[in-house]
């Protein structure tokens, strides 16, 4: 599948098995409520003009506008935070970088 949010953020998740994963957000419409998810894992990243492009564990690839990270409707930020507070210390939202395809995504 492929998935494009309105508005992303890269999370980094600690303890016994680590490793990145993206967190998307879309923003609703008129009948419809925001909506999150958050990907299996990153294995790659590559970037066009305005795109990044992260390939999954499970095969599922994001594309996620370059202008948009960290862009997320009070809904998505919410539940993002409320992740980061359940991790117990083991999850974090990374600051926004000028290049993502730079990162090593398999962590040790």
């Amino acid at each position: 599948m492929t998935y494009t949010p309105d508005g992303w953020a890269i999370v980094k998740i600690a303890g016994t098995d680590p490793h990145y994963r993206v967190f998307g957000g879309w923003r609703g419409g008129f009948d419809t409520g925001d909506n999150w998810r958050i990907n299996s894992g990153i294995v790659s990243s590559s970037s066009s003009s305005d795109i990044y492009s992260f390939k999954g564990f499970s095969g599922s690839e994001y594309l996620c506008h370059k202008t948009s990270y960290g862009k997320l409707s009070a809904y998505c930020q919410s539940v993002l935070d409320n992740i980061v507070k359940k991790g117990d210390n083991t999850i974090e939202v990374l600051q926004d970088r000028d290049d993502w395809t730079t990162m090593d995504w398999i962590l040790k």
